[in-house]
């Protein structure tokens, strides 16, 4: 029987040889956790109308219940915490300069 450390130390002193290849389908981490992002947004936008549609029916039915309303309140903003709005860039950035010259008089 070998130790732990001396098993350890052997290996470690043997020279590497075998190289892993990674094959050209194979997606990169942050490729994959951006893609179950993605997902989870699409899903969670889902199931947030789904509940809103729901809890508007059921504010309709009652009478004015307002506690139905701010649990939707609070679902919607949990979910803009969670998934911020992502503002768009505009295409175009137009960008003028507007050039005039000031002729002045030095009168004494």
């Amino acid at each position: 029987m070998t130790s732990a450390k001396a098993a350890t130390q052997r290996a470690l002193s043997k020279p590497v040889t075998t190289v892993t290849r990674v094959s050209p389908d194979a997606v990169s981490p942050a490729d994959a956790l951006a893609t179950v992002l993605s997902e989870r947004k699409e899903r969670s936008k889902l199931g947030l109308a789904k509940y809103a549609a729901e809890a508007a029916e059921r504010a309709g039915e009652s009478d004015g219940d307002l506690g139905l309303s701010r649990k939707v309140r609070d679902v919607a903003a949990v979910h803009q915490t969670v998934w911020p709005e992502q503002h768009q860039e505009n295409i175009l950035s137009l960008n003028v300069l507007n050039a005039i010259k000031v002729v002045r008089s030095d009168l004494k």
